[in-house]
């Protein structure tokens, strides 16, 4: 079982003295989440093991998202109810993390909802390993409860921060993706959620990685993503904006990774070729667009992402790179591989 620790008083900021001090907060922002708000707060309030706050961020909805934030905030003195005029999911983890009390906090999306055993199973996991992140497996479902196939998800056991910031960089098994952890609060600090923007945690979660000495990993399933039309990723209106940030963001990744004083020279020159050989394959997928798409994306939206897709492309290679030129790059970047396994150190 779970070793209890004793609590000590506290007194808030705003002056309202507090019995106990937490030794996890948990974020919920919620907007407009009317549907799916009572699921999620059911699952934190029937957790194992209940020695936790809840730091509930209503950001500005106009439904009836705070007429019910305010009613489980009534019933479990638990939620710290927050409401704000909206400002975005980044701005509000920032809050969360702003007003969190314990040194350990976790997210989970208003949409979203844990296993009953979520954060009895990831604090024992961070306590028992002695690690600065706990991470569990997540399922992606619909509404209905149907679940979708997923990639390979890291298995059991502890790797260092280094590794958990390589898998997120290659997008392997270990995800850019906030929720389904417990982090010491402490590696958020002078790293931000950046505000109104997209991708927020594709921008974000990386570097806090780099930041772990040890990350614990567990093949027990903790979290259940939500998918939904009322998603910002779902919204094909939105796709062609999404898709060029995603492009900005993936040069300061792999800028982040290149600066990287942690990283020898033969990692970067490896991730180098890894992203120049993504790049190149989205960009002739995207070429695709007749039946890729489905008729769901603008013609004229397709062409410009495949512009700015080229554009990357050049960025990261050193010049121009035109659709021509995409097998000879490959081909020399299979040579370039087994080069930098052999002779980079």
């Amino acid at each position: 079982a779970l070793i209890r620790h004793s609590f000590m008083n506290d007194l808030h900021a705003d002056g309202i003295q507090v019995s106990q001090m937490p030794r996890l907060s948990i974020i919920v922002p919620a907007y407009n989440a009317e549907s799916f708000l009572s699921k999620c707060l059911q699952s934190l309030a029937a957790q194992t093991y209940p020695d936790f706050e809840v730091i509930l961020i209503n950001d500005g909805s106009k439904d009836n998202t705070l007429a019910l934030a305010e009613d489980w905030a009534r019933r479990d003195s638990r939620i710290r109810l927050f409401s704000q005029e909206n400002r975005g999911p980044a701005a509000t983890r920032n809050r969360g993390i702003h007003e969190a009390r314990a040194s350990w906090i976790m997210f989970v999306d208003s949409d979203d909802y844990l296993e009953l055993n979520a954060v009895e199973l990831l604090l024992r996991l961070k306590e028992e390993k002695k690690a600065q992140i706990a991470l569990g497996w997540y399922v992606k479902e619909n509404l209905k409860g149907k679940r979708y196939p997923l990639h390979q998800q890291a298995p059991d056991g502890v790797i260092s921060g280094k590794k958990a910031y390589l898998e997120a960089l290659y997008d392997l098994r270990i995800q850019n993706f906030n929720c389904m952890k417990i982090f010491d609060k402490v590696l958020f600090d002078g790293i931000q959620f950046p505000e109104g923007d997209f991708l927020e945690d594709y921008q974000t979660i990386y570097k806090v990685f780099l930041r772990a000495k040890r990350f614990a990993i567990t093949s027990q399933i903790v979290y259940h993503y939500v998918v939904h039309d009322e998603s910002v990723l779902n919204n094909k209106d939105t796709w062609l904006k999404l898709h060029c940030k995603w492009l900005e963001v993936f040069v300061q990744r792999y800028e982040h990774a290149m600066s990287a004083s942690i990283l020898s020279r033969r990692e970067k020159q490896l991730y180098r070729i890894y992203c120049i050989r993504k790049l190149i394959r989205l960009a002739s997928t995207l070429s695709w667009q007749d039946w890729f798409f489905d008729n769901e994306r603008k013609p004229e939206d397709v062409e410009i992402a495949v512009q700015k897709t080229q554009e990357t492309i050049g960025r990261i290679y050193g010049r121009e790179v035109r659709p021509e030129d995409y097998e000879r790059v490959v081909k020399q970047t299979v040579k370039k591989k087994i080069l930098v396994r052999l002779f980079y150190w």
